[in-house]
C-alpha cells in the first residue's frame, strides 16, 4: 500500500468508484479496439489450438511430476516408495 498522507482524504467510497471507471474504461477501450471472431473461428481455436495445447501441457506437467515424484502427496509422506 502507498503511505502517502494525501491519500488518507479520499473517502473509500470515492476509491471504489475511481477504481471502477478506471476498469471499465480499459473494458471498454479493449473490446474497441480487438477485432471480432467469428463463430466458426472460434470454434477452430479452440479445437485446433486451445485442446491440444491443453492435452499437452497436462501430459508434460504430469510427467514430471511423475518422473520427480514431486507433488503434495509426496510430501505429505501418502506414497509408498523411493525418496
Amino acid at each position: 500500500p502507498l503511505d502517502i498522507p494525501a491519500l488518507y482524504l479520499v473517502p473509500g467510497l470515492v476509491w471504489l468508484l475511481l477504481k471502477i471507471l478506471f476498469f471499465f474504461f480499459i473494458f471498454s477501450w479493449v473490446k474497441a479496439t480487438v477485432p471480432r471472431y467469428r463463430y466458426d473461428q472460434l470454434m477452430r481455436l479452440g479445437w485446433k489450438i486451445f485442446l491440444p495445447l491443453s492435452l499437452f501441457f497436462v501430459f508434460a506437467i504430469s510427467g514430471w511430476l511423475m518422473a520427480t515424484r514431486y507433488g503434495p502427496m509426496h510430501e505429505a509422506g501418502m506414497v509408498s516408495g523411493r525418496t
